[in-house]
């Protein structure tokens, strides 16, 4: 199961991001994760973190194509379920 952080819900709209962007003079915002997420779970789960991750930053990326560019995650604790895992984010 997926656990909740606590984080400012700001963040995750792309508008507030935008401005906060705009406000420094930031043009393009490189999209990532840190792998310290990930401690604690187990490969399933840590897939599951990594897949929606990279889900919403896609479609961030695409609505706003200019403005965001995604460095996908990949959990390394299934790695045969990684590689099939990385065929599909190429595709």
């Amino acid at each position: 199961m997926v656990r909740d952080f606590p984080y400012p819900a700001t963040n995750d709209e792309a508008e507030e991001r935008l401005r906060i962007m705009d406000k420094y003079g930031i043009d393009l915002q490189v999209l990532t994760q840190t792998t310290p997420v990930l401690l604690g779970y187990n490969a399933r789960e840590a897939d599951e973190i990594c897949r929606l991750s990279n889900e919403d930053n896609y479609f961030l990326c695409k609505a706003y194509p200019k403005r965001f560019v995604n460095v996908c995650m990949l959990s390394l604790l299934d790695v045969q379920g990684r590689r099939e895992r990385t065929r599909t984010l190429h595709q």
